[in-house]
């Protein structure tokens, strides 16, 4: 018997049930990528919710050779799962019930990480131990053998450490598990400045320095004490902009002066150069305040690949 059931039969595990579990995102139009595909359950479910194309990896024939004869809208390919390779980019990866079974998970996990899409989502679905004390990998004896299982600490802080990732909730339980599945869904994960407005006297300093006390950018005093004590040539509206801080004592009548597009995109651009781009920051200023000077200085953080969030007080 087949371990994945299909409408017209049976299989060792319930798959309309995992997939529920699962919470897929969006396929219409998506490349889709099934590492460990066995029969081709959820490639069939990919081209079925129009994934504009879907590769399924098998290493084992008697699943595969069947899968390419009914779906020839899918490429199947015959190979160790955890070590495909390809330069190719995947906007949906799915591993499911197999991770245990990968000879290097940290390397498949890098793997997996480069075939995804900018927003690509990595959804994966199996055993984790839910110990969030420590960093281990757990022994556990299966029907194969033994294999080893991540804690939750193992797998959250150090296996995911490059991805976004949002625990979905407990997937199917079948005969045969040593503990309970679980779901998550991964992305690359992207630097993440957070930006902290207001006026001044607010307690914007205060309240970014609990956010982060190590990566806090003061706006204000970086301005005053790094950006206008450098020697500038060629740009007019960052050479005034430099000047205006060297010479005002209220920082208001220079922020008040970025009143244009073209003054907050050159201010903007050039500032945005100082920033760490190798870390996640939290920026705090008085010169976010300026509504210009902000949407330019988003635009140009957004064009390094940084997600940014945005706090200011409301009451």
């Amino acid at each position: 018997m087949a371990y994945q059931s299909f409408k017209k039969g049976a299989g060792f595990s319930n798959s309309a049930a995992k997939l529920k579990a699962l919470h897929l995102p969006d396929l219409k139009g998506k490349s889709f990528l099934d590492l460990g595909c066995n029969a081709g359950f959820f490639c069939n479910h990919a081209l079925e919710r129009g994934a504009s194309r879907v590769v399924g990896v098998e290493k084992s024939k008697k699943y595969i050779e069947p899968a390419r004869a009914q779906m020839p809208d899918a490429e199947f390919i015959s190979s160790d799962w955890s070590d495909f390779q390809t330069d190719e980019k995947f906007d949906i990866i799915i591993n499911l019930s197999a991770f245990h079974y990968a000879k290097d998970p940290s390397a498949l996990l890098r793997k997996i990480h480069d075939m995804l899409t900018p927003n690509g989502v990595f959804v994966f679905e199996g055993g984790v131990v839910q110990h969030n004390l420590y960093a281990l990998w757990i022994p556990v004896t299966r029907g194969v053998g033994t294999v080893w299982y991540p804690t939750r600490k193992l797998w959250e802080s150090v296996l995911l450490k490059d991805f976004s990732f949002r625990y979905i909730g407990p997937s199917v339980t079948q005969k045969g598990d040593a503990l309970p599945r679980v779901v998550y869904h991964c992305q690359r994960r992207m630097r993440s400045w957070t930006l902290v407005s207001g006026k001044r006297n607010e307690g914007k300093s205060t309240y970014a320095s609990t956010i982060s006390a190590d990566n806090l950018v003061e706006l204000d005093w970086m301005m005053r004490t790094i950006v206008t004590t450098t020697m500038f040539k060629g740009d007019p509206i960052v050479d005034e902009f430099c000047k205006r801080m060297k010479k005002t004592r209220h920082l208001g009548d220079t922020v008040r002066w970025i009143n244009t597009d073209q003054r907050a995109a050159a201010i903007a651009n050039h500032i945005i150069q100082y920033m760490p781009k190798e870390c996640d920051l939290v920026i705090e200023g008085f010169l976010l305040s300026n509504e210009l000077f902000m949407k330019h200085f988003q635009i140009a953080a957004k064009a390094l690949g940084v997600r940014l969030w945005h706090s200011q007080k409301i009451s």
